[in-house]
């Protein structure tokens, strides 16, 4: 369990220990039940987030001029965090930062236990869970084995939906935000340049959680994410890119997705999947997912280590 354990330190490192202890579960599952709506976290939401200042991670007139406007976006899994040949999850979702408008700390799109064989269901094509947003129906199309696939899909069996959704962890690069709109956050240069407050949080934590969970596919969702890993995984490694855009071509998307097997000392230590915004509804994401998924999926099984995943 020292993965667990290493996983464990970090998020407490990130979060402060009040706010990991109410949403970890002592079985170490995560419970959705226990976020905390716009104003009811204020003392343990203010108490980390003058740790981050007194680090350096966060400039305090910037923190001041969104005082008491701030909140954190929690990791999300489920199930319990276990080790197995030394990983915690086969497959890790980074994205970049949260929409905190309505919460002090929130999960990950809603990705945590609460009673989630009732909260997580498939309707027709589609996998329904807490979120309205439709990350989870991309996400499962994209990563399913042709069985699996079926199964889910065609033969609604939930246990195979359930066994896939309890391998994956979700991340932000930036796990905090100001309580304002995301649109608004993303026009502020202190924020989105390099060097900027995303950049740092960025730079402090993505690796450590990334080692921590040690996953065989790593998918960096959307663009802020895969500049992340550009500038911070993708230097640990040799890097073999195995996919290019020209692969899979989506309307009006040019640049992605790439994927890549990253190497240490001539062994294959994961994949990075760097693929349009798994959360993001509208065109051209959305559409991509919608008509490219799939596809994506089999000429990436085509290129990886037989048996990888």
């Amino acid at each position: 369990m020292e993965k667990v354990k290493e996983l464990l330190n970090i998020l407490n490192e990130k979060f402060g220990s009040t706010i990991c202890n109410k949403l970890i579960n002592k079985d170490l599952s995560l419970d959705f039940s226990k976020i905390v709506k716009k104003g009811n976290g204020k003392t343990e939401v203010h108490k980390q987030f003058l740790t981050l200042v007194s680090k350096g991670l966060l400039d305090i007139e910037y923190y001041n001029y969104y005082k008491d406007n701030w909140a954190f976006d929690f990791p999300g899994w489920i199930g319990k965090l276990s080790q197995k040949n030394n990983r915690i999850r086969d497959y890790m979702i980074i994205q970049a930062e949260p929409h905190v408008e309505n919460f002090d700390y929130q999960i990950v799109y809603e990705f945590a236990e609460k009673n989630y064989k009732q909260d997580f269901s498939i309707w027709n094509n589609k996998i329904k869970s807490n979120t309205i947003r439709d990350i989870w129906t991309r996400t499962i199309k994209f990563i399913a084995t042709e069985t699996e696939y079926q199964a889910i899909f065609i033969d609604k069996e939930l246990d195979v939906l359930y066994s896939l959704l309890e391998n994956i962890y979700i991340t932000d690069i930036c796990h905090f935000a100001p309580q304002i709109q995301v649109n608004q956050l993303l026009s502020q240069n202190k924020w989105t340049k390099d060097g900027g407050v995303r950049d740092e949080i960025a730079k402090e934590y993505l690796m450590k959680e990334i080692f921590s969970i040690n996953p065989k596919l790593i998918i960096s969702s959307g663009t802020t994410s895969n500049k992340a890993v550009r500038k911070y995984l993708m230097p640990y490694f040799e890097c073999k890119e195995i996919l290019n855009p020209d692969d899979v071509k989506g309307r009006r998307i040019s640049s992605i997705p790439l994927v890549y097997e990253l190497y240490k000392e001539n062994e294959v230590r994961t994949y990075l999947a760097m693929v349009p915004h798994l959360g993001f509804d509208g065109f051209p994401p959305g559409t991509f997912w919608k008509e490219k998924g799939r596809e994506l999926h089999s000429k990436l099984r085509e290129k990886i280590i037989k048996d990888w995943l």
